[in-house]
């Protein structure tokens, strides 16, 4: 994980990024096959092999689940394979290439309040008895809006790529990639009282990129105080992505004439950079400049044009900065600044034009990129590998910050917005069976120049100035147990203050929106495991949400409440 500003690699992240790196086949042979069932009718079933027996390596999984969900009409089936081909190259080199299949089915949640205003005391009184009061999902795309029981969508994805890292010695690293993705949707919902079938097909993905990244190692000098080397390097990358899709068409039982549309919003990204690490002439200190070059070039086609949706062009630089003190072997300061230039991603795109889908048209208003200033500074110590503790602040001001609000399918500027935080994060082993970690998180947000408040808000709650959906309090508390023999037992602890949002009353189109409060919780997870050695077992289980708090995290649409599931995993 990537955490702080000034990596000229990601650009305007807001807090940081998560890379995923999948494990390395061993030489000897893995077989993993397990087994699980949990609440809410929910079963599962996944398979992992991998093996490299010399410079050839592989790995292939697979997966299964379904659930009949928790909320009305949310049942789901999921399937995944993936397989994974790797060679080490005689001349320092290798070759990779991932070939991944996802199937899901699902169906739209339906509305099941028996009211759609949240002060009305029938809003949290279920129309179905056996789920509990929620919102509903929306069927965009001209499906009728929304979903009735037995509305379901169904997608299959490809992904394809293939990388290739190349060790040049003393002249660095190099690595170049490549990928395609292939996806289509089906929609199907029927309107019973008007006894008619929306049934259409999407292609939805069409999709294609290639990047490189090239890291040379400057050269290395002796720190004059710690008799250590210290290391120069440059780093440079560029990446391409062509994102499309391939508009729809719908099914012969849908109710109208056959039609063909091509697609909507095709979107071609260019991002380039160049950051180096520079140790400077006081022993520990570190600077890292960074600059990232940003193109989006957003075309409409066929579909767009009919939704009025226009083609869009932005590009700029964004520099940024870091340095970094490590004043003693366990512990560094450091201080950040980067430029927060964002553009739109091909969805804030659609859904900004976009009248009819929108939840309100918010066509008319300015469509902007992102630009402002980012400020982070922290500390970080360690001691003795059995304590962790790291600390921030950071401090983000950002014109024309991009909006995409996923209750009301808007996307749209606001002139300005402030964000200001800090976090704490404290990891301690406590003993050789014990450990524990804790972390807390504060938020301060205002906004200034927000016309979807003074166009379709209620007069009421026009003088709202804060970022909507930021908590101004999160927190994290976990304690884990294992003794020699690998049992394990742990407890976690999540705490999230209340919330503000914009409210739509679960109504497309409704021009009347309202500020709502989401309120905070407290939840209490438990796990535990007990291998089975004889077997090359493990058998695991939860409890989540175990005081069966009320909460939400996307408002509108309650939380899962206590749940319970066992495991079986074997390691053959």
């Amino acid at each position: 994980m990537v955490k702080g500003l000034a990596d000229a690699r990601y650009g305007n992240t807001l807090g940081g990024v998560i890379n995923l790196i999948p494990r390395r086949p061993q030489a000897d042979q893995v077989f993993e096959l397990q087994t699980s069932l949990s609440s809410f009718s929910t079963t599962a079933f996944s398979f992992f092999h991998s093996w490299k027996p010399g410079r050839l390596d592989y790995s292939m999984s697979a997966s299964l689940q379904d659930s009949r969900g928790y909320l009305r009409n949310g049942n789901f089936n999921l399937k995944n394979i993936e397989f994974r081909l790797g060679y080490d190259l005689p001349f320092s080199g290798r070759l990779s290439a991932d070939l991944a299949y996802a199937r899901v089915k699902k169906g739209f949640v339906v509305f099941n309040r028996a009211d759609h205003n949240p002060q009305s005391p029938d809003y949290q009184t279920p129309l179905e008895s056996s789920f509990p009061a929620s919102d509903g999902e929306y069927m965009y795309g001209g499906m009728g809006a929304y979903p009735e029981p037995g509305a379901w969508w169904a997608k299959d994805r490809l992904l394809l790529s293939l990388n290739y890292d190349q060790s040049l010695g003393r002249a660095g690293l190099l690595r170049l990639n490549g990928w395609l993705n292939h996806g289509n949707r089906e929609a199907y919902n029927t309107r019973v009282a008007l006894d008619r079938i929306f049934h259409k097909k999407f292609y939805d993905d069409r999709s294609f990129g290639a990047g490189l990244e090239y890291r040379l190692p400057l050269f290395r000098s002796q720190d004059g105080t710690s008799n250590s080397s210290r290391s120069y390097s440059l780093l440079a990358g560029l990446d391409f992505a062509h994102l499309k899709d391939d508009g729809d068409l719908n099914y012969p039982d849908d109710f109208r004439a056959p039609f063909r549309n091509g697609y909507y919003v095709a979107s071609k990204l260019v991002n380039a950079y160049l950051q180096a690490d520079l140790p400077l002439f006081i022993p520990g200190l570190t600077a890292t400049p960074g600059l990232r070059f940003m193109s989006y070039r957003g075309l409409s086609g066929p579909g767009g044009i009919a939704e009025g949706i226009p083609d869009i062009a932005m590009s700029g630089l964004a520099p940024s900065f870091k340095l970094t003190y490590s004043y003693s072997e366990d512990g560094l300061l450091f201080l950040s600044a980067a430029r927060a230039l964002r553009f739109p991603t091909p969805p804030e795109h659609y859904w900004h034009y976009d009248s009819d889908d929108a939840g309100v048209d918010t066509s008319q208003l300015p469509f902007e990129p992102e630009d402002g200033l980012m400020l982070q500074a922290g500390w970080k110590y360690d001691l003795e590998a059995r304590t962790r503790l790291e600390v921030s602040v950071f401090y983000y001001r950002i014109r024309h910050y991009i909006q995409f609000d996923l209750i009301n399918f808007v996307s749209y500027n606001i002139d300005l917005a402030r964000l200001t935080g800090a976090e704490i994060e404290l990891a301690r082993q406590l003993n050789r069976s014990l450990s524990f970690f804790a972390n807390l998180s504060l938020f301060s947000s205002r906004t200034a120049g927000d016309q979807l408040l003074e166009i379709f808000v209620r007069p009421e709650d026009r003088d709202f100035n804060r970022l909507p959906g930021v908590p101004g309090v999160k927190g994290n508390l976990g304690l884990r147990w294992r003794n020699r023999q690998g049992v394990r037992v742990a407890g976690f602890l999540q705490a999230v203050s209340s919330q503000k949002v914009i409210y739509n009353q679960n109504l497309l189109w409704n021009d009347d929106l309202q500020v709502a409060e989401q309120k905070g919780y407290l939840r209490v997870d438990l796990e535990a495991s007990y291998p089975l050695p004889r077997l090359k077992a493990t058998v695991s289980g939860f409890i989540h949400n175990v005081l069966d708090a009320r909460y939400q995290e996307r408002f509108g649409f309650p939380a899962a409440g206590r749940s319970a599931g066992l495991s079986l995993k074997f390691s053959l």
